[in-house]
């Protein structure tokens, strides 16, 4: 699934990159014991970063 994400380029963007690393932390951390707190720090975290990522680019 996560190998999907890559885009068609031989040159993935910095944002692909980020959303691959993303998915990859969520998959680690979703293993783990007591998964169920720390997923959803996560995704306060990655909700505040693409927030703050979509409102740059608007600001541009």
């Amino acid at each position: 699934m996560i190998e999907n994400l890559k885009p068609n380029t031989q040159q993935p963007s910095h944002t692909d990159e980020v959303r691959l690393r993303c998915h990859k932390l969520i998959d680690r951390i979703a293993r783990r014991p007591g998964s169920a707190k720390l997923l959803q720090l996560a995704e306060k975290s990655l909700t505040l970063y693409a927030e703050y990522k979509a409102n740059r680019k608007h600001e541009r």
